[in-house]
């Protein structure tokens, strides 16, 4: 049990590519307790919860706010103390923190931990190069003017969806795969900074900016993977920033992982062999969200016919309807119920046209 604890602690580094297996730096797992300075609002997690924990994730909470707020010299946050958890709950507790708040760019995947009597007391370290208060809090507003431009573009998007991929395509275009020489690869700061980061550091970029955006986002991991999963239009999905994969369900994130090969460890002597994007079970005490749902794509306003265009084939297949000639499906209704009648007309017809001919300068307004 001793070698199985050793082992599950010491998983902290997220940062191999599909082509190795590498010890992680952090157990990690990923929500948000409550508004903060980004506006997290995904709560998954947190409210999955007991009180105990709740208790434990918010003094977290209060110690980091401290050190974050001050100019003053730190090495490590105030502790935490607590007699209901223990020593594998805590360090896995604390992991799930410092992946729901990726603002505290500053906090490093060590920790110290003791215990007197029932009590246990719990620490994180702070990065080196951002013990001093005065570095850290430069830092932190270079990285805030960072954040906020790429939050800037995503308002100029109308959707979630539009949004979301919007910020997978662009970090994946801004951000290269890297462990880079300053060992900050597990913190915002080396994509923000640095411009290269490993999984953990896409994954707590993207949820952050997602969370301030409105969009709800967390991280699930595997024994060497990051990544993240969202919350569109009702259902759960899988992102994966690293791999440029956006909106997958569990089978078509198989069918990738399937596609690269299995990836094999030793665990407590014993040959383990696990997808990429298969969620580590003994990270998890509680239900994962469901992400069994193919994402469906909704159509074009105006498509009726499904194709990916709007055109005078969309205004023939509106009039075939109505003659009876042609059937639409729930989708391309959708599409073209412009008046909100629920069946295809002859005025739904004549808007498209309006369209195409350039005397409307959109369908959705």
């Amino acid at each position: 049990m001793k070698k199985m604890l050793a082992l599950l602690t010491g998983l902290i580094c997220l940062s191999a590519p599909l082509t190795e297996i590498a010890v992680p730096s952090a157990m990690v797992l990923s929500a948000s307790a409550e508004e903060y300075e980004w506006n997290t609002n995904c709560s998954y997690i947190y409210d999955a919860l007991s009180d105990d924990q709740k208790d434990v994730y918010n003094q977290l909470l209060d110690s980091c706010r401290q050190v974050d707020a001050s100019s003053a010299d730190y090495e490590k946050i105030p502790a935490v103390t607590t007699r209901k958890l223990d020593a594998s709950e805590i360090i896995s507790l604390s992991s799930i923190f410092v992946f729901d708040h990726p603002e505290f760019f500053w906090i490093s995947p060590n920790y110290e931990i003791g215990s007197s009597g029932r009590t246990i007391t719990y620490t994180m370290k702070l990065y080196s190069q951002y013990q001093n208060g005065e570095t850290r809090q430069e830092t932190k507003q270079q990285l805030i003017s960072l954040e906020q431009e790429y939050l800037n573009q995503m308002s100029a998007y109308d959707s979630d969806y539009e949004k979301a991929e919007y910020l997978m395509k662009q970090l994946r275009q801004d951000i290269t795969f890297g462990y880079g020489e300053d060992n900050i690869d597990q913190s915002i700061a080396s994509a923000l900074l640095n411009h290269q980061t490993v999984c953990a550091g896409y994954s707590k970029l993207y949820e952050l900016l997602c969370n301030a955006s409105g969009i709800d986002v967390m991280t699930e991991i595997s024994l060497n993977h990051a990544w993240n999963v969202i919350h569109l239009e009702g259902n759960w999905y899988h992102v994966d920033v690293t791999y440029g994969l956006f909106l997958y369900s569990d089978s078509e994130l198989h069918e990738f992982d399937e596609s690269k090969g299995l990836y094999t460890t030793e665990v407590d002597g014993q040959e383990i062999s696990f997808y990429m994007h298969e969620p580590y079970e003994a990270f998890y005490t509680f239900a994962l969200p469901d992400t069994s749902q193919s994402y469906s794509k909704p159509l074009l306003a105006g498509d009726a016919t499904g194709d990916g265009a709007v055109d005078i084939l969309d205004v023939i297949t509106i009039n075939q309807t109505i003659l009876g000639k042609d059937t639409l499906t729930e989708e391309q209704l959708k599409a073209i119920d412009f008046n909100g009648n629920g069946k295809p007309d002859s005025e739904e017809a004549l808007i498209i046209m309006k369209y195409i001919v350039g005397l409307l300068a959109s369908l959705t307004e």
